[in-house]
């Protein structure tokens, strides 16, 4: 029995989306579903509705004015590549020889340890779509951009509001005494309905104010939310506890808040929270943009290749699994992604950076 035999890029992929079901979902794909199109770069159209203008007046029997169509730009961003491979050693491909079958324990622990490792890749996939929906969530300085360094330390900048006129509406930032840190001083209700007054304006309706726990404890600590607290309750408080915060903040501000706390490592091995601190974003309940995959290059061209194994997952993630003679004898699996969110709901979106000092 040949290893090659048994481990399929099909296999592969089907024992990856069986364990993905059992991992915590990523937040972003919620408000950038996944989507597929064909070629290295998209179009896409910016949402830019603001407030309607008024009928124009008219004479009879005139000829109407013509209205200049508005509401929409269209922008053009080119994907980000993402490729990696893995090998299956020989030592793995010996544990299988040593099987007669593929009910022999050897070969479920060396399949076991082969496809982990392909997960790993594909999961690294999946981590580096999330990275860039949450930087565009959270801005940077409140220009909407992704970077993306590489462990050559190339950075990659994709920047979706390259004149500002993005931040002049759609970003805020707390310094001095109504920074949240500042519990006695900060507003940190005021400074959200601020925002969601700014949204409503442009015709927006805010659902939610995304988070992670460590801005979270800013209001944990709010002179302004306990007094709020007290309001509502009739009753002097010391103390308040997470459910007693959510509450508070939903009757004053009338948005849900969504806490997101998942981590990744970077290419340094250092951990970062996908979500960062000290940023709030305000934006609906329905998709801001869309996650776009591509057509990578290995299924653009080795599908059908009697020499090349290949599988492509349906979000458009490739796994390639070639056999390599040697020596030493290997097989290298490919993992790889062509992809990139368009944001075509920006001007819904309002961004919060709460420590800003």
């Amino acid at each position: 029995m040949r290893f090659e035999d048994i481990y399929k890029s099909n296999y592969v992929a089907g024992y990856i989306t069986e364990a993905a079901s059992n991992k915590e979902p990523f937040m972003g794909e919620a408000f950038f579903p996944n989507d597929r199109t064909v070629g290295l770069s998209i179009d896409w159209l910016r949402q830019t509705l603001g407030v309607n203008v008024m009928l124009n007046v008219s004479n009879f029997d005139a000829q109407p004015k013509i209205r200049t169509r508005e509401g929409f730009k269209t922008e053009n961003t080119e994907m980000a590549f993402f490729r990696e491979s893995m090998h299956v050693r020989e030592r793995d491909m010996l544990m299988l020889a040593m099987a007669e079958s593929q009910n022999n324990p050897y070969v479920r622990q060396a399949m076991a340890h082969a496809y982990d490792d392909v997960s790993k890749l594909v999961d690294a996939a999946d981590i580096a779509i999330e990275s860039m929906r949450m930087q565009l969530l959270a801005t940077d300085a409140g220009t909407p951009k992704i970077s993306l360094g590489t462990v050559d330390n190339t950075i990659y900048t994709y920047n979706y509001d390259p004149d500002g006129t993005w931040k002049s509406g759609h970003y805020a930032s707390m310094t001095g005494t109504s920074a949240w840190d500042k519990p006695d001083t900060a507003t940190p209700l005021d400074d959200i309905n601020n925002a969601k007054r700014a949204l409503r304006k442009l015709g927006f309706t805010p659902v939610y104010a995304l988070m992670n726990s460590n801005t979270f404890n800013y209001l944990l600590k709010s002179a302004q939310i306990k007094a709020a607290i007290v309001n509502a309750s009739g009753t002097a408080v010391t103390y308040v506890n997470e459910a007693n915060v959510k509450e508070a903040f939903r009757q004053n501000t009338g948005l849900t808040i969504l806490l997101y706390d998942k981590v990744y490592k970077d290419y340094m091995g250092t951990e970062q929270q996908f979500y960062p601190d000290d940023m709030v974003t305000i934006l609906g309940s329905d998709r801001v943009g869309t996650t776009w995959f591509g057509t990578t290059p290995e299924e653009r061209t080795l599908i059908g290749n009697p020499a090349t194994d290949i599988t492509v997952l349906d979000r458009g993630v490739a796994i390639t699994v070639t056999p390599e003679p040697g020596p030493p004898v290997k097989i290298l699996t490919t993992v790889s992604q062509l992809a990139i969110p368009s944001y075509e709901g920006m001007d819904g979106v309002y961004v919060l950076n709460v420590n800003g000092d």
